[in-house]
Protein backbone atom coordinates (compact mmCIF):
# COMPACT_ATOMS: atom_id res chain seq x y z
CA UNK A 1 0.00 0.00 0.00
CA UNK A 2 1.27 3.68 0.05
CA UNK A 3 0.46 6.61 1.97
CA UNK A 4 -0.97 9.55 -0.22
CA UNK A 5 1.49 12.08 -1.31
CA UNK A 6 -2.12 14.63 -2.67
CA UNK A 7 -5.52 15.12 -2.18
CA UNK A 8 -8.36 16.81 -3.82
CA UNK A 9 -11.79 17.83 -3.10
CA UNK A 10 -14.90 17.47 -5.27
CA UNK A 11 -18.59 17.47 -5.26
CA UNK A 12 -21.55 16.75 -7.71
CA UNK A 13 -24.72 15.98 -8.38
CA UNK A 14 -26.79 13.54 -10.50
CA UNK A 15 -30.35 12.57 -11.45
CA UNK A 16 -31.52 9.56 -13.32
CA UNK A 17 -34.83 7.17 -13.34
CA UNK A 18 -32.17 4.61 -11.77
CA UNK A 19 -30.38 4.92 -8.72
CA UNK A 20 -27.32 3.45 -9.78
CA UNK A 21 -26.82 5.76 -12.85
CA UNK A 22 -27.64 8.88 -10.85
CA UNK A 23 -24.64 7.59 -8.74
CA UNK A 24 -22.88 7.49 -12.21
CA UNK A 25 -24.03 10.89 -12.81
CA UNK A 26 -23.06 12.75 -10.08
CA UNK A 27 -19.55 10.91 -10.18
CA UNK A 28 -19.35 12.61 -13.99
CA UNK A 29 -20.21 15.96 -12.51
CA UNK A 30 -17.33 15.71 -9.72
CA UNK A 31 -15.02 14.91 -12.26
CA UNK A 32 -14.15 11.74 -11.16
CA UNK A 33 -16.17 9.13 -13.29
CA UNK A 34 -13.22 7.02 -14.71
CA UNK A 35 -11.75 5.96 -12.02
CA UNK A 36 -12.37 2.80 -9.64
CA UNK A 37 -13.19 4.12 -6.29
CA UNK A 38 -12.44 2.19 -3.31
CA UNK A 39 -13.89 3.61 -0.21
CA UNK A 40 -11.77 4.60 3.03
CA UNK A 41 -11.80 6.37 5.99
CA UNK A 42 -11.05 8.88 8.78
CA UNK A 43 -7.27 9.91 8.30
CA UNK A 44 -5.81 12.53 6.72
CA UNK A 45 -2.09 11.36 6.54
CA UNK A 46 0.34 13.37 7.35
CA UNK A 47 2.56 15.47 4.72
CA UNK A 48 -0.28 15.21 2.16
CA UNK A 49 -0.54 18.60 0.12
CA UNK A 50 -4.20 19.82 -0.79
CA UNK A 51 -3.89 20.21 -4.83
CA UNK A 52 -7.20 21.37 -6.67
CA UNK A 53 -8.81 18.84 -8.64
CA UNK A 54 -7.80 19.70 -11.89
CA UNK A 55 -3.80 18.83 -10.96
CA UNK A 56 -4.83 15.40 -9.00
CA UNK A 57 -6.88 14.08 -11.75
CA UNK A 58 -3.44 14.57 -14.12
CA UNK A 59 -1.78 12.28 -12.26
CA UNK A 60 -4.66 9.45 -12.39
CA UNK A 61 -5.61 7.07 -15.04
CA UNK A 62 -8.81 5.89 -16.38
CA UNK A 63 -9.62 2.93 -15.03
CA UNK A 64 -7.14 2.92 -12.22
CA UNK A 65 -8.02 1.86 -8.33
CA UNK A 66 -8.08 5.59 -6.67
CA UNK A 67 -8.92 5.19 -2.90
CA UNK A 68 -11.55 8.02 -1.57
CA UNK A 69 -13.73 9.03 1.34
CA UNK A 70 -17.06 9.25 -0.33
CA UNK A 71 -20.03 11.24 1.39
CA UNK A 72 -23.26 9.99 -0.46
CA UNK A 73 -26.37 10.17 -0.25
CA UNK A 74 -29.28 8.58 -3.18
CA UNK A 75 -33.04 9.95 -2.63
CA UNK A 76 -36.22 10.26 -4.99
CA UNK A 77 -37.57 13.54 -3.39
CA UNK A 78 -36.38 15.65 -0.12
CA UNK A 79 -33.27 17.38 -0.37
CA UNK A 80 -30.30 14.74 -0.54
CA UNK A 81 -27.12 16.05 0.74
CA UNK A 82 -23.28 14.70 1.07
CA UNK A 83 -20.45 16.57 3.14
CA UNK A 84 -16.58 15.63 3.91
CA UNK A 85 -15.59 17.31 6.58
CA UNK A 86 -11.76 17.75 7.56
CA UNK A 87 -9.62 19.03 10.51
CA UNK A 88 -5.93 19.53 10.96
CA UNK A 89 -4.02 19.32 14.17
CA UNK A 90 -1.48 22.05 15.58
CA UNK A 91 2.11 20.47 14.48
CA UNK A 92 2.78 17.39 12.35
CA UNK A 93 -0.06 14.85 13.26
CA UNK A 94 -2.63 13.17 11.60
CA UNK A 95 -5.76 15.15 10.34
CA UNK A 96 -9.31 13.76 10.38
CA UNK A 97 -11.59 13.20 7.22
CA UNK A 98 -15.10 12.92 8.07
CA UNK A 99 -17.71 11.49 5.07
CA UNK A 100 -21.38 12.26 5.97
CA UNK A 101 -24.65 11.01 4.12
CA UNK A 102 -27.62 13.50 4.63
CA UNK A 103 -25.43 15.92 6.58
CA UNK A 104 -24.48 20.07 5.81
CA UNK A 105 -20.55 20.55 5.12
CA UNK A 106 -21.05 22.40 8.61
CA UNK A 107 -21.60 19.22 10.50
CA UNK A 108 -19.37 16.88 8.62
CA UNK A 109 -16.32 20.02 9.57
CA UNK A 110 -17.52 20.21 13.45
CA UNK A 111 -17.33 16.49 13.95
CA UNK A 112 -13.62 16.25 12.27
CA UNK A 113 -12.83 19.13 14.46
CA UNK A 114 -14.45 17.35 17.55
CA UNK A 115 -12.03 13.99 15.94
CA UNK A 116 -8.82 16.10 16.32
CA UNK A 117 -9.82 17.37 19.75
CA UNK A 118 -10.29 14.52 21.46
CA UNK A 119 -7.72 12.58 19.78
CA UNK A 120 -4.86 11.40 22.22
CA UNK A 121 -2.40 11.94 19.66
CA UNK A 122 -3.25 15.42 17.99
CA UNK A 123 -4.27 17.98 19.88
CA UNK A 124 -5.88 21.24 18.99
CA UNK A 125 -7.36 21.89 15.79
CA UNK A 126 -5.04 24.33 13.34
CA UNK A 127 -7.24 24.26 10.21
CA UNK A 128 -10.62 22.89 8.63
CA UNK A 129 -12.95 23.12 6.08
CA UNK A 130 -15.92 21.06 4.22
CA UNK A 131 -16.96 20.25 0.53
CA UNK A 132 -20.53 19.46 0.43
CA UNK A 133 -23.56 18.89 -2.16
CA UNK A 134 -27.07 19.27 -2.26
CA UNK A 135 -30.40 18.86 -4.60
CA UNK A 136 -33.65 18.78 -4.40
CA UNK A 137 -35.25 16.04 -5.48
CA UNK A 138 -39.17 16.29 -7.35
CA UNK A 139 -39.94 12.57 -7.06
CA UNK A 140 -39.47 12.12 -10.39
CA UNK A 141 -36.22 9.45 -10.12
CA UNK A 142 -33.43 9.23 -8.28
CA UNK A 143 -30.93 12.14 -7.67
CA UNK A 144 -27.67 11.51 -5.90
CA UNK A 145 -25.72 14.15 -4.07
CA UNK A 146 -21.79 12.96 -3.67
CA UNK A 147 -19.00 14.89 -1.50
CA UNK A 148 -15.32 13.32 -2.08
CA UNK A 149 -11.94 13.25 -1.06
CA UNK A 150 -9.87 11.56 -3.54
CA UNK A 151 -6.40 10.32 -2.26
CA UNK A 152 -3.34 10.78 -4.83
CA UNK A 153 -0.68 7.87 -4.80
CA UNK A 154 2.73 9.27 -4.59
CA UNK A 155 4.22 9.27 -8.18
CA UNK A 156 5.37 7.23 -9.16
CA UNK A 157 3.47 3.80 -7.75
CA UNK A 158 5.58 0.55 -8.07
CA UNK A 159 4.50 -2.91 -7.85
CA UNK A 160 5.22 -4.66 -4.37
Amino acid sequence: MYVPSEVFFVSGVGRHTARVASFEHALRDAGIEPYNLVTVSSIFPPDTDKVEPHEGVEALEAGQVVHAVLGRETATDGEPRAAVGVAHPDGDGHGYFVEGDGVTGDEAETLAREMVETSETTGDVARSFNVEASATADGDGYVTAVAVAVLVPPQPITDA
